[in-house]
């Protein structure tokens, strides 16, 4: 997030639940994965409830160092996030970004995410300007 100057109040990087994600995704229907390279963390993507919207599914802090990016890490990441969210029976799934995170954009949209016009739920990110939902079957 810093390295697209996204901080602050308003982006993802200000939510209380990246002081303790053990914690935050140990609540019901929600599920964090990391992508380690040998012990160094160095992607992680989660899905839960998207905050006032209990059917959808929310794709939460999907971050990834600069090294790491282009190497499929992110593809694995959204396999898992995607897989999960069928096995909890949510109906789509949300996620919101910013303009300048366009190679974070392409990924979503290769995977069948659609570019909507504005957000959903309550999650806090009023600095977001790009919002896509994925259709679940």
């Amino acid at each position: 997030m810093t390295e697209y100057d996204c901080v602050g109040a308003g982006y993802s990087i200000a939510d209380p639940e990246l002081c303790d994600l053990a914690k935050a995704y140990k609540l019901s229907k929600s599920k964090y994965w990391i992508a380690l390279e040998g012990n160094i963390v160095i992607a992680g993507a989660g899905i839960a409830p998207l905050k006032g919207e209990k059917s959808i599914a929310e794709l939460q802090k999907m971050y990834a160092l600069p090294n790491s990016r282009g190497k499929g890490v992110g593809k694995k990441l959204m396999l898992k996030c995607l897989d999960f969210a069928e096995k909890m029976n949510f109906s789509g799934i949300y996620l919101e970004t910013t303009a300048q995170m366009q190679r974070a954009s392409k990924l979503y949209l290769g995977f069948g995410f659609e570019k909507i016009d504005s957000p959903l739920g309550k999650t806090g990110h009023f600095k977001c300007d790009h919002y896509y939902f994925l259709k679940l079957s």
